[in-house]
C-alpha cells in the first residue's frame, strides 16, 4: 500500500521546443494533518517554509507555517470559539505571513494581519471600514489587498487606495513584486457606457496600465485578471469569459498579452510565476470532473500529476505559488478531502546525473 507521508520522484525531464530544458525531479510532500479534512498551501518562501490554511472547511480555516515537516499555528485575533479562524494568502523571505482573521465581531469584522517570524500578530485593522483581506507581501514589507477597494498597505505609511481604470473604487489587487508592481484587476470602459473586467498593472510613479483582452473562440469575452508578476515585469493571468471558458496568460511590455491556451480543452488559470520564467495554475478539462494543477515553460504545458506514481491516490488540482527554486504548492484532493501539497525541486547536480541515465523510479518511500 502506498504511505502518503513523503516520497521522491524522479521525472525523466521533457525536452521543450526551442532551448533544451530538463525538468527538475521533484520530492512529493503531502502537507495534511491527521484529523484535519481541508488544507491549501498558496506561497513558498525561498527558504522553503509553506504559508497555508487548514480546517473543517474552506470558512473554518486557521492559518499555519510550514517548515521541514513541522506545522506552527498562527494565531488568530480571537483566541478561542467560533470567531477563532484566520486565512493566509502569502509569505516573503523574513517568514512574515498576511491574510486575515476575525474580529469580536465575527463575519463582519474581519481585519488585515501580517505574522511576523517570532509569531507575533499585528492586527492592521479594516480599511475603509469594511472587511479587509491582505493578499500579497513583499520583501519590503509593503502588503496588498482589498476591502471594498483595493489598496497597498505600506510599514509606516499605512492605506493608500488604488484607483480604477476607469477612475472607480471598483479594483481588486492580488500580487505586489520586489519593484513595487501591483497586479490585480480593476473595471475599465471598453465602449461609452460599457465597463469591463480587465487585467491591471498598478506602477509605483501611479501609473495604471490596461493589460487588455484577447478572445477565447466562440465565447462572451468579458474578463481579464492578473494574478501573479515577478520581479522582470512578467504579468501572468486569465482572460475570456469568468463564468464559463476562460485560458491562461503571460504578459510583457514588449509582447502585451500571450494566450497560453487551455492544454485540457476547455479552461486555464495562471497563479504564479518565478524569474526563471516558471508559470504556475490549472486548467480544466472538457471530459473529465475535475481540473487539474499544470505548468507552463516557454510555451509548454505539463500536467503536474504526471509528477506522481501510480496508486499515490492524489490528484494535484491546483497550483498556487512558486519559488525561485521552482517548489511549487497547491491543493490537491486525497480520499475525498481537499488538502495541501508541496512538489519540491530536487538540487541540479543529482538530477542531471540521473536524467543523464534516463531514469524514472521511486527511490525513496517510507
Amino acid at each position: 500500500m502506498f504511505n502518503q507521508k513523503r516520497f521522491i520522484l524522479i521525472f525523466a525531464g521533457v525536452i521543450l521546443a526551442g532551448p533544451t530544458l530538463a525538468l527538475p525531479p521533484y520530492e512529493f510532500v503531502p502537507l495534511d494533518q491527521p484529523g484535519v479534512p481541508y488544507s491549501r498551501a498558496f506561497e513558498i518562501n525561498n527558504l522553503g517554509v509553506v504559508a497555508l490554511e487548514a480546517g473543517a472547511n474552506a470558512g473554518t480555516t486557521t492559518g499555519f507555517r510550514w517548515s521541514s515537516g513541522v506545522f506552527e499555528v498562527l494565531p488568530t485575533i480571537v483566541p478561542a470559539g467560533s470567531n477563532a479562524r484566520a486565512t493566509v494568502r502569502s509569505i516573503n523571505d523574513a517568514n512574515q505571513v498576511v491574510g486575515n482573521s476575525y474580529g469580536p465581531g465575527g463575519l463582519f469584522d474581519q481585519r488585515g494581519v501580517r505574522w511576523d517570524a517570532d509569531g507575533t500578530l499585528n492586527d492592521l485593522g479594516r480599511y475603509n471600514s469594511s472587511n479587509t483581506f491582505f493578499q500579497d507581501i513583499n520583501e519590503a514589507g509593503v502588503i496588498v489587498g482589498n476591502s471594498n477597494r483595493a489598496f497597498r498597505y505600506t510599514p509606516g505609511g499605512g492605506y493608500t487606495e488604488l484607483p480604477a481604470l476607469n477612475g472607480s473604487t471598483t479594483a481588486t489587487t492580488q500580487a505586489i513584486n520586489e519593484l513595487g508592481w501591483i497586479v490585480g484587476s480593476s473595471q475599465a470602459e471598453v465602449s461609452p457606457g460599457v465597463n469591463q473586467t480587465r487585467a491591471t498593472l498598478w506602477k509605483p510613479d501611479g501609473t495604471l496600465v490596461n493589460l487588455g483582452m484577447l478572445e477565447v473562440p466562440g465565447q462572451t469575452n468579458n474578463t481579464s485578471v492578473a494574478f501573479g508578476v515577478n520581479d522582470l515585469g512578467v504579468i501572468v493571468g486569465y482572460f475570456g469569459n469568468a463564468l464559463a471558458f476562460s485560458h491562461a496568460f503571460y504578459w510583457t511590455e514588449a509582447t502585451g498579452m500571450v494566450d497560453l491556451g487551455a492544454p485540457g480543452g476547455r479552461s486555464s488559470f495562471a497563479n504564479d510565476i518565478n524569474n526563471s520564467g516558471y508559470i504556475v495554475g490549472y486548467a480544466s478539462f472538457a471530459n473529465a470532473p475535475q481540473q487539474r494543477a499544470y505548468l507552463w515553460y516557454e510555451g509548454q504545458a505539463y500536467n503536474l500529476n504526471d509528477f506522481l506514481p501510480p496508486g499515490s491516490g492524489w490528484v494535484l488540482t491546483e497550483a498556487y505559488g512558486i519559488n525561485e527554486q521552482g517548489d511549487i504548492v497547491g491543493r490537491g484532493e486525497f480520499g475525498g478531502q481537499t488538502q495541501a501539497f508541496l512538489l519540491r525541486a530536487i538540487p541540479e547536480p543529482s538530477s542531471l546525473a540521473l536524467l543523464s541515465l534516463g531514469l524514472v523510479g521511486l527511490l525513496r518511500r517510507r
